[in-house]
């Protein structure tokens, strides 16, 4: 059951190869939206994002997902905004077409899905809250350092990002969990592979380093997850991410 998951094992997904059946890649989208369910991925973030929204009284918070594949986290913070009564505004941005079009059809309005590669096109404004979910562990070093240094220059607030832990144990229960809930090929060949490449938290901690990016917070989260937070303003970053359950670890840089 172990596999000594001591090294980054970094592979090209499928999911991220070009020439990608639409039917497929779609299925896999569906698949991906049962995984971030069942995690609480939307979840996670809205009991972060709430806080800011209630206080923007005077205009709408701005909220960016980088890599928002499907679509479907948004969609879930969008409904959580409208029965909770915040105002938000969503945005979505994704390289791939069909994640972008799938993400289209699966709103009904309100949410602005884009086609961008975040490393060749820089967000054209600020946002309040810059978020990412299983985004990290695609990239290389060289790129996570890129990528945190994006988020954490186009956000006037906070920074998530919610990513895989690497673990023997959450590389079998990436296995088995996957097979119970999906039968799409590019699942159950992507979930394991992106448990062998995600990164452990000393090397989390080392990218927030090298991107100097100070007083960052790392929660350990449900289930074999991380969840980055970090603000220019530390004394609110201290209040959203308070939770006795899951001890946070500050990660102070030069």
């Amino acid at each position: 059951m172990f596999f000594g998951l001591t090294r980054r094992n970094l592979q090209p997904e499928l999911l991220d190869q070009p020439g990608v059946p639409e039917d497929v890649h779609r299925s896999a989208l569906k698949g991906l939206e049962r995984v971030n369910l069942i995690c609480g991925t939307g979840a996670i973030a809205w009991k972060a994002i709430e806080p800011l929204a209630r206080r923007n009284d005077s205009r709408p918070l701005e909220v960016l997902d980088i890599a928002c594949g499907g679509g479907d986290v948004l969609l879930d913070l969008q409904r959580r905004a409208a029965r909770s009564g915040a105002n938000v505004n969503l945005t979505g941005y994704d390289m791939s077409e069909t994640a972008i079009a799938y993400a289209r059809e699966s709103s009904n309005h309100g949410i602005d899905f884009q086609v961008c590669d975040i490393f060749e096109n820089f967000p054209p404004k600020r946002f309040d809250v810059v978020m990412c979910s299983l985004f990290l562990h695609h990239l290389d070093e060289k790129h996570a350092v890129k990528l945190l240094r994006i988020m954490s220059a186009t956000a006037r607030r906070l920074v998530l990002v919610n990513d895989l832990i690497r673990s023997d144990w959450g590389y079998a229960a990436a296995q088995i969990v996957l097979r119970l809930i999906s039968c799409n090929r590019i699942v159950l060949a992507d979930g394991p592979q992106s448990v062998a490449g995600a990164f452990k938290l000393p090397e989390v901690r080392r990218l927030l380093q090298v991107a100097e990016i100070p007083d960052a917070t790392i929660r350990k989260i449900w289930p074999f997850r991380f969840l980055l937070s970090w603000s220019p303003q530390a004394s609110e970053l201290c209040e959203l991410v308070a939770d006795d359950r899951f001890p946070a670890i500050r990660v102070a840089t030069p």
